[in-house]
């Protein structure tokens, strides 16, 4: 499945908590990560102790695992020097609507600098990289 992916530019990939780790799709396969849902851990006894022990479950515990499968999870996203794509993470917990304590944590721990909830936007940042060319089409 993985090398097929890989030799056709213009498929899709639909993968889980297994695609977030150890997966490697160099060049124009791989150009658009898009995370549904931030993947916090599911309950196990290991996050269940370290939540027993936390003064604050959510910001000790939960958050901070959820951030390092973020990151994972975005770095399939650049693979080397010639890399390039969008993240769009879709979750609403993230976005402006939600006053979530550990949005700002999210936020500063990925490398992504340029947010905007403006498709208009985003589709300016595309074509730039792809067909700079087009840049002024809005």
């Amino acid at each position: 499945m993985l090398s097929s992916f890989r030799d056709d530019i213009h498929s899709v990939l639909l993968g889980t908590g297994s695609f977030w780790e150890g997966i490697n799709v160099e060049g124009e396969s791989l150009s658009n990560l898009i995370v549904f849902k931030l993947p916090f851990p599911v309950p196990d006894p290991i996050i269940d102790y370290k939540r027993s022990l936390a003064k604050n479950p959510m910001m000790d515990v939960s958050a901070p695992e959820m951030v390092i499968h973020l990151k994972q999870g975005v770095g399939r996203l650049i693979r080397n020097y010639t890399d390039f794509g969008i993240v769009s993470i879709i979750d609403p917990r993230l976005g402006s609507g939600f006053d979530t304590p550990y949005k700002d944590l999210v936020w500063d721990a990925l490398p992504i600098k340029n947010r905007t909830n403006d498709i208009c936007v985003l589709k300016q940042f595309y074509y730039s990289l792809v067909t700079p060319e087009l840049v002024a089409i809005s």
